[in-house]
């Protein structure tokens, strides 16, 4: 069964994040740290803001890379400070099953690129 459907059909919060987990080794081959996990959760579920501080090489892309995964026509807005970031994000990003990934900066950042957006138009 498709991860989507699965989590759609849960309704305890333990074996949503058993289910998380399970997604989360599916697509990057390694298990969710509890942070990760439960970060997910919260933002799928409880629709909470999270801020994520942990160290450097943690795993802190695994959650907004993963939601749009297990919700089908999200969409997720990642704001980065670097543009070697963004860059490397979008290499990650666009291995993914069912991603559509976009990184705007400066260099396409254009009215018609704006519009396709809108319309999930940039792939």
């Amino acid at each position: 069964m498709k991860i989507q459907q699965k989590f759609s059909r849960l309704t305890s919060k333990d074996k949503q994040l058993d289910c998380l987990k399970e997604a989360v080794e599916l697509v990057f081959g390694f298990q969710g740290k509890s942070d990760q996990v439960e970060s997910i959760w919260s933002l799928l579920i409880q629709r909470e803001d999270r801020i994520l501080v942990v160290k450097t090489g943690y795993g802190k892309s695994v959650v907004p890379q993963l939601l749009p995964l297990i919700i089908k026509n999200s969409t997720v807005l990642i704001l980065l400070p670097l543009n070697a970031l963004g860059a490397e994000q979008l290499g990650d990003i666009e291995k993914l099953p069912l991603a559509k990934p976009i990184w705007l900066h400066v260099g396409n950042n254009y009215l018609a690129t704006l519009q396709k957006i809108r319309v999930s138009r940039w792939y």
